[in-house]
């Protein structure tokens, strides 16, 4: 994927993020096509942000973050939590 993790000229589409999936949303044939993935524990997202590295990292409540990373043409997502010690 070239440029910003938002979209993927290749595939003429673009990524989204939404409560409990992700996923492409694409121009074909005069409608919009969406290729819904489920991401079970995802929840809600306030926020999101691309990195160098093409990851997309979102913010999903007090203390919780996810990142996404695209690798060829799987998506793998990972969540984190701040602990106090």
């Amino acid at each position: 994927m070239r440029g910003s993790a938002w979209s993927d000229p290749a595939r003429r589409s673009f990524f989204y993020v939404a409560r409990n999936e992700i996923g492409w949303i694409s121009k074909a044939a005069g409608y919009l096509r969406r290729e819904r993935i489920p991401v079970k524990d995802l929840g809600d997202v306030y926020n999101a942000v691309d990195d160098s590295a093409g990851s997309v990292w979102v913010e999903l409540g007090v203390a919780r973050v996810g990142r996404i990373e695209f690798a060829r043409e799987t998506q793998r997502s990972g969540f984190y939590a701040l602990r106090k010690d």
